[in-house]
């Protein structure tokens, strides 16, 4: 859904807005986080596509098809960088609780 806020940045028309300056993507990456868990494809590629700077892990625990307690075990055997999984498991949650 990035691409698409930033198609709409990129062609503005009647809702163009002068104090937006950047990229919504680029906001968002800076500032927003999502959550993904160790099964989700989707995510798998988001991360690949965005160096996993706004993403941060979930167990997805206590919902009845959570990996837990095997799903950090899962998530280190995604085909992800080693430097991805680490902004994912410990980076970008340190950002986000500001430590």
């Amino acid at each position: 859904w990035l691409w698409r806020l930033d198609e709409h940045w990129e062609n503005p028309g009647r809702f163009e807005d002068p104090t937006v300056t950047e990229r919504p993507s680029e906001y968002f990456v800076r500032q927003g986080f999502v959550s993904i868990e160790c099964d989700e494809e989707p995510a798998r590629h988001a991360v690949d596509g965005r160096t996993g700077a706004c993403f941060v892990f979930s167990t997805d625990y206590p919902h009845y098809d959570t990996k837990y307690p095997e799903a950090t075990a899962h998530f280190l055997k995604l085909p992800l960088a080693e430097e991805h999984k680490r902004r994912i498991l410990w980076d970008n949650c340190a950002r986000l609780y500001g430590f």
